[in-house]
């Protein structure tokens, strides 16, 4: 069976810099992964080829079988391969709900619009509350519910999630981890970067370690919880 999204032997780098070497890995369609590793060793990177944000230098990146390299970062997403980066990047003179609408209108079905944004109130009634308040007046963390939002209002067939909880308070970070567990079966398929890793081998269905730009291990994600190598990867022994 030909996998929803797959990265075959995947290079890439900035000038004269090899960030990967040599990427490999599937994600089936119902699943989700996670991307575990140190920080800098091309987890973002990674992200970002897949998004069409960032060229690789050789291999493929397939999408139901079709090669996404030529495509432009639009095209991909409206592929439905959609990626909320690493910080909220917002307009913080938009509204929350212009904002949404804003993320709705990269979906080609605008009749799921409003489901949609139904379903994101839902998983975020915070951003209800606030959905005539400035984007730029929200807390860290209801800007990081906001990016979600954006993402899944796009309509994705593939959800990739670099970071979400990166620098928000414990309580915050629990709210958002419930969410995302909650998205895991509402989508197609999940892409989850963090670096809680308790978080990411809870949400997910199999794991890869990145480090120096290669996977340099791969399981499932409830045995993953018990590897020593990935705790020693986490507490800098290796």
């Amino acid at each position: 069976m030909t996998a929803m999204l797959s990265v075959e032997g995947l290079h890439a780098g900035y000038g004269r810099s090899s960030v990967l070497r040599g990427i490999d890995l599937h994600l089936d369609e119902g699943e989700a992964i996670g991307l575990l590793g140190p920080n800098g060793h091309g987890k973002t990177t990674l992200l970002r080829c897949v998004s069409g944000l960032h060229r690789p230098t050789a291999g493929d990146i397939r999408f139901q079988g079709a090669s996404l390299l030529p495509l432009s970062p639009r095209a991909v997403l409206r592929r439905g391969v959609v990626q909320v980066p690493q910080g909220s990047r917002l307009f913080p003179r938009m509204t929350v709900a212009d904002c949404l609408r804003l993320g709705g209108a990269a979906n080609p079905d605008r009749s799921a619009r409003r489901p949609l944004l139904d379903e994101v109130f839902g998983l975020f009634p915070k951003l209800q509350q606030r959905s005539a308040q400035l984007a730029g007046t929200l807390s860290g963390g209801e800007r990081q519910m906001l990016s979600i939002g954006i993402g899944l209002m796009a309509g994705p067939r593939v959800l990739i999630l670099d970071e979400p909880t990166l620098g928000l308070a414990p309580k915050v970070k629990h709210e958002l981890a419930d969410a995302i567990r909650q998205l895991r079966g509402r989508l197609e398929a999940l892409v989850l970067v963090d670096g809680d890793m308790d978080l990411v081998l809870r949400a997910t269905d199999r794991f890869y370690v990145v480090e120096s730009g290669q996977v340099v291990q791969t399981g499932d994600s409830v045995a993953g919880a018990d590897s020593a190598r990935m705790m020693s990867l986490f507490l800098g022994d290796v």
